[in-house]
């Protein structure tokens, strides 16, 4: 009986060793670039709000340990859909007033947002997360500059600036079609 406690006790002791070395691996696994891949680099100055801090951070991901490090980080934002998920990475790279001197291509005296090694990045990352092609990632990420100037109350100020809001005193936030049924409203009393 005693031998056979004996027994039992070390192989408690093996398994626990055994799980104390499984342990590690998956710690070490779940680290890329000595970070966590779910926590932000600390390296790394997030989101990019002026040109200094994407030209520093340019240089920090020439690093591939920075690189690695970043792509995994911005691959578990998630997102309900790619576009969504392209949008919540851009929002963790560039801030809304950077992102306006910025298109893809870097047409119309705008600069190049797809030559640096920050798309490639955010490219890696969706494409880890949901499967899907360079170009989709891309078409995002035009999307998300193109209406870069409207976020940040861009579409709000516009409206308060249309003339049928100065005229008729009309509250900006009407939709579209409520704003026709008051003009149809308003020229059958003219009538």
């Amino acid at each position: 009986m005693f031998t056979l406690m004996e027994a039992m006790s070390r192989r408690q002791v093996e398994l626990l060793e055994t799980m104390n070395q499984v342990l590690g691996i998956v710690s070490k696994m779940a680290t890329v670039g000595g970070v966590r891949s779910s926590e932000k680099p600390e390296n790394l100055n997030l989101p990019a709000s002026t040109s200094e801090e994407l030209e520093a951070l340019e240089a920090e991901l020439e690093e591939g340990e920075c690189f690695n490090g970043l792509v995994s980080y911005l691959s578990v934002q998630g997102g309900v859909s790619k576009a969504d998920m392209v949008r919540r990475v851009m929002r963790q790279c560039l801030t809304n007033q950077l992102a306006v001197e910025f298109n893809w291509f870097g047409k119309k005296g705008k600069r190049a947002f797809g030559k640096l090694k920050l798309a490639q990045a955010v490219t890696k990352a969706v494409m880890k997360c949901k499967k899907c092609t360079a170009v989709e990632v891309e078409l995002g990420c035009r999307e998300w500059f193109r209406i870069a100037s409207d976020r940040d109350g861009g579409v709000r100020s516009a409206k308060d600036h249309h003339p049928w809001v100065k005229v008729f005193r009309i509250n900006p936030d009407l939709t579209h079609r409520k704003f026709h049924i008051f003009l149809i409203f308003f020229l059958k009393l003219l009538v």
